[in-house]
């Protein structure tokens, strides 16, 4: 439940239970300036979390690219190898 559903769900409790006279304006008062801060926390926390996600998720898709780019080096490194080996044996075997 987001910071904002709690805080309508209580807003909304705490106002059946002034209306039906289960409080009183002063109990009213102090609960809604609880309920207020509350959800003023709850919302920095999920804005938080959210900055964290998209963190993250930038994160491993930059680290994806670099192992990409690392896997794409070395397949060329070890075909230059390959190339280099195969030339060498062609040169020594009187191929070329």
């Amino acid at each position: 439940m987001s910071s904002i559903d709690w805080y309508k769900k209580e807003l909304n409790s705490l106002m059946i239970q002034y209306e039906t006279k289960e409080i009183t304006i002063l109990e009213f008062s102090d609960k809604y300036y609880e309920i207020g801060c509350i959800a003023q926390e709850m919302y920095k926390d999920d804005i938080e979390s959210a900055i964290i996600k998209d963190c993250a998720t930038e994160s491993t898709s930059a680290a994806s690219s670099y192992a990409d780019g690392y896997k794409e080096g070395y397949n060329r490194a070890l075909g230059l190898i390959k190339w280099n080996i195969e030339n060498q044996l062609n040169k020594n075997n009187g191929l070329q």
